[in-house]
């Protein structure tokens, strides 16, 4: 065992369950904060009784088990309607996910998934609670996009050709089949891979604007840089779905703040450019094909894999295309279309096309009743913000989790629901989003009261939940 390996992991456990005994509910939203930091200790593992233990899988885990006991003990203190239809389907969904891992026949590759999707719920939940004021989004706010000054860092010595991981012997994917002027080098810093490296941006970046928007922000000028910075990490990952996700924030946020003019006119010169440049157009080669033929098309070798995927899924017994194979039986698919052996390593890196084939209709479809019982509590809370000015402190908030969302929306044709770098963040402040605004006005009031924190804690009315 190295002994730096266990040191890192040993003083991260201690501090995380130190901080855990003595305050749960904020000890999870640094937790959340701080993921980006934890999540560059990923190759420190030690091996514990034959058990592979790291910061990271006491963190995605340990922690939503202990949460879910928090979260239930908390539901019986604090009177905050909770009986929501919402709850229902993620429980239901969690469920149905533990059932096609018990089928799976990688269930030690599988079980991790569990915790991936049920443990963003559970820190919905946490949210949900812990959000009881507007101090404390916006102290959320600040914790998370100042926290990115280390992973810019990394970003930094990478680039200027400073320092790698690859420097102390770990490795990375570092090669790109797209660069500019035939680069062939993505960046990702501290991390395994660029898109890890550029996943938290796609929470900063909202935040960041609701922070420039804010008219009782009066430091706007560093959010300017962060917005620049995420940016230009996105730009160098070179990924077509970071640099297509950063369209769509921006477009989502414009959308939303009936910016309609620059919203139009963004669209209108992306289209001109896309078709202009020849790098962007080659850059987009497979999707402008996709978009031509009304089918997947290249997205370098993903179409071969998510129509094996789904031939296997036309090729199945009418049981097994209601109920699934079970999580991960997608990865024999792969196996004998890429011609290796990965014994449920080979992934499909889509959460549309696996839970298809590993969940069935059945699953597919109850994952997507929760993502429309989103969208409809969303768009009715929408109705009530819109009846502020959009301008004012409190709706900007909103505004900037429905830029998460959009992210959200496009990527359930990725891994929108089991990446925990920006799953669990956007589940988290779904927690403050998916409250309606009366609510901190409200609990607003009570404070400026004097009661204490017992009495200030203000019993909303079920009228104002959104049904």
């Amino acid at each position: 065992m190295d002994p730096i390996n266990f040191v890192i992991v040993f003083i991260g456990v201690v501090v995380i369950v130190f901080s855990f005994i003595n305050s749960p509910l904020q000890m999870a939203m640094y937790i959340v904060a701080f993921q980006k930091i934890i999540d560059i200790f990923w190759f420190v593992k030690i091996t514990v009784g034959g058990f592979e233990l790291s910061i990271q899988r006491v963190v995605y885990t340990v922690l939503p088990i202990a949460l879910f006991l928090v979260v239930i003990n908390e539901s019986q203190k604090k009177k905050i309607p909770f009986s929501m239809p919402l709850i229902t389907v993620m429980i239901v969904f969690s469920t149905w996910i533990l059932l096609a891992i018990i089928r799976s026949p990688y269930i030690s590759v599988a079980l991790p998934d569990f915790f991936k999707v049920a443990g963003s719920y559970v820190i919905f939940a946490t949210g949900w609670f812990y959000f009881d004021s507007q101090e404390k989004f916006e102290h959320f706010a600040k914790v998370y996009i100042f926290s990115y000054i280390i992973p810019f860092i990394g970003f930094f010595l990478q680039l200027f050709g400073i320092f790698e991981l690859g420097d102390i012997g770990v490795g990375q994917q570092l090669a790109s089949n797209y660069g500019v002027e035939g680069q062939s080098f993505r960046y990702p810093g501290f991390y395994n891979d660029a898109l890890t490296q550029a996943i938290y941006t796609f929470t900063v970046v909202p935040l960041c604007f609701y922070m420039v928007n804010n008219p009782e922000n009066r430091k706007k000028l560093i959010y300017y840089i962060f917005i620049l910075l995420s940016w230009m990490i996105i730009y160098y990952g070179f990924s077509r779905s970071g640099w297509l996700s950063g369209f769509i924030q921006i477009a989502a946020w414009l959308f939303l703040n009936k910016r309609y003019g620059v919203f139009v006119a963004m669209l209108s010169v992306s289209m001109i450019a896309l078709f202009s440049s020849p790098f962007l157009a080659s850059f987009f080669n497979d999707v402008i094909q996709s978009v031509e033929a009304g089918e997947i098309k290249g997205m370098t070798g993903r179409d071969g894999m998510w129509k094996s995927i789904m031939e296997s899924f036309y090729q199945g017994s009418v049981i097994e295309k209601f109920v699934g194979k079970g999580l991960y039986s997608h990865s024999d698919v792969l196996d004998v279309f890429l011609n290796v052996e990965t014994s449920g390593h080979n992934k499909g890196h889509s959460d549309l096309y696996e839970y298809i084939h590993d969940t069935g209709i059945i699953g597919v479809s109850i994952y997507f009743s929760l993502i429309l019982a989103v969208f409809i509590y969303y768009s009715r809370i929408l109705k009530q913000v819109y009846a502020f000015s959009i301008n004012n402190s409190l709706s900007l908030k909103y505004l900037a989790w429905g830029a998460m969302f959009a992210f959200y929306l496009l990527n359930i044709v990725t891994y929108a629901s089991r990446w925990p770098g920006f799953s669990w963040p956007f589940w988290f402040l779904a927690g403050f989003a998916l409250k309606p605004p009366m609510y901190y006005i409200y609990q607003d009031q009570a404070m400026e009261e004097d009661y204490d924190e017992d009495e200030a804690f203000v019993l909303v009315n079920p009228q104002l939940v959104p049904h």
